[in-house]
């Protein structure tokens, strides 16, 4: 799995603001992408990276106006990620 690494944040971070656009990747690159990028990934840097914020003392009010989403919402993604119980019913 792809390591998230300082580059790939930032990678990430230009993917998404648009600054590179993903028809112009590689296949390895889109493969790369895809692992970095996975729900169960993805969910844990979010929960990370919201939590880091509320311990620098700021609100959910304050993140959630920032992300564009309500307070709520950010402080729901702040909890940790919930296991997937489908994987365990299909096992």
């Amino acid at each position: 799995m792809a390591d998230l690494t300082p580059e790939v944040m930032h990678a990430l971070v230009r993917v998404m603001s648009g600054d590179i656009r993903i028809e112009e990747l590689g296949e390895d690159e889109l493969y790369a992408l895809a692992e970095a990028t996975r729900p169960d990934v993805a969910r844990s840097t979010l929960h990370r990276a919201l939590v880091e914020l509320n311990n620098r003392d700021h609100t959910f009010a304050k993140i959630g106006e920032r992300l564009g989403v309500h307070e709520a919402t950010a402080s729901r993604w702040a909890r940790p990620p919930a296991e997937d119980r489908r994987r365990r019913r299909s096992e």
